[in-house]
């Protein structure tokens, strides 16, 4: 092939400013959605590009299961290109991350709908969740029940529900019969130590 390339020197002050050929592989930067990179620019082979998600913003759950970590930071590797043609490399994977809301941890009960795995975070901003406790159980504050996932990445006040155990009427008027008992033998007891 014909290396060759001309170069217009036109409007620079040093008409020496000359391009530099390369003989070794380069990466282009990867696409980056919803964050940004390090460093930026071609990195030679061997080096690497670090992508950060922005604030507020995340990868999605698959991604994260595959890095092992909720961490917003992943490191893309700049590797030889596949095509002996080009030392260029220009496909690298793109690095996205999204804005939303992350999985609500500590409810015990069912949450719906079900998380995203991949293509946004798992509830994107306005998404409606809804908090269902298990059987025999209700939640301590029912207006708790549907909240929005907000712009500012949590799903209503960002802390998860509370379920608490339901209390039939027969066990509330068991409870005050019991109570009732209890202080009337409280009362016996009390005339018979202090009255006899």
């Amino acid at each position: 092939k014909d290396n060759s390339m001309v170069f217009d020197t036109t409007g620079y002050a040093d008409d020496t400013v000359k391009p530099q050929c390369q003989d070794q592989p380069v990466c282009e930067a990867p696409v980056t959605v919803g964050g940004s990179l390090q460093k930026t620019g071609n990195l030679p082979v061997g080096e690497v590009y670090t992508f950060t998600c922005s604030e507020g913003y995340m990868f999605d759950l698959d991604t994260q299961e595959k890095l092992k970590s909720a961490e917003p930071t992943v490191e893309i590797p700049c590797v030889k290109p596949t095509e002996n043609e080009t030392l260029v490399n220009n496909k690298l994977p793109e690095a996205k991350c999204y804005s939303g809301c992350k999985q609500t941890e500590g409810f015990d009960g069912t949450i719906s709908p079900p998380v995203k795995k991949s293509g946004s975070a798992p509830y994107s901003v306005d998404d409606d969740v809804t908090f269902t406790c298990k059987d025999g159980f209700e939640l301590k504050t029912p207006s708790e029940g549907t909240q929005k996932c907000k712009a500012d990445g949590k799903i209503g006040t960002g802390v998860a529900p509370m379920c608490v155990k339901k209390v039939t009427p027969t066990e509330e008027t068991g409870s005050a019969d019991r109570l009732a008992v209890s202080s009337l033998l409280a009362l016996i007891l009390w005339r018979l130590l202090f009255w006899s």
